[in-house]
């Protein structure tokens, strides 16, 4: 079956449109995965939570960084199954997927930056109400200096493993979507048949 040639601007918006679609079913799958894991965390403390606060972000990011390659080999693929465009467009193309590649690297920094915050935010509101439940019960100094020292430390140990959690995770991020720079191409080139196509004309 002879392939549509397609221009640049057409190739550009269907890579990207795949990427994001097929992205957001990652991401739908990735949230609920990640409700999973905080909830499992949250049965631990001291150096293991710690540890695992390591551990768990390093292994999803290096599962992350073959799943966006798969994303992005999947969407040029979608895209050049039925199309073709000429190889001249490669240096057009790869511009703009960079800059959108970029984009995806600043929006993981806010997503990820808003989840620690609003979290981090909900453990002190959290700790406010309670002193408020409590104060009936028991005098202001014993709350202030015996109970809410409790909850400060838990808070302390909670921002510390989120932040590390968070870098972690944002650093594989970034460093997947940087790889795509030279990856994109390679997959313009391996899937395009535009050469070969000419070449048996």
């Amino acid at each position: 079956m002879e392939k549509k040639e397609i221009g640049s601007k057409t190739a550009i918006k269907a890579i990207i449109t795949g990427f994001a679609s097929y992205g957001i079913i990652v991401i739908f799958i990735g949230f609920v995965i990640l409700i999973g894991i905080s909830q499992f965390l949250n049965l631990f403390t001291g150096s293991t939570a710690t540890g695992l606060y390591i551990t768990i972000p390093l292994m999803s990011a290096i599962i992350l960084f073959f799943v966006i390659r798969g994303l992005c080999r999947l969407s040029t693929y979608d895209v050049f199954k039925k199309c073709k465009t000429n190889p001249d467009n490669y240096k057009t193309i790869c511009k703009y997927l960079n800059i959108f590649f970029i984009f995806c690297i600043i929006l993981t920094i806010v997503l990820c930056l808003t989840i620690v915050f609003n979290k981090l935010q909900y453990q002190v509101k959290y700790i406010e109400l309670r002193k408020l439940q409590l104060r009936d019960a028991y005098p202001d100094d014993y709350i202030n200096n015996v109970l809410a020292r409790d909850w400060v430390e838990t808070y302390n140990s909670a921002k510390t493993n989120l932040v590390i959690s968070g870098v972690i995770l944002v650093t594989g991020i970034a460093v997947s979507f940087l790889s795509l720079i030279n990856y994109q191409k390679k997959m313009l080139t391996k899937y395009n048949e535009f050469q070969v196509e000419n070449k048996e004309s």
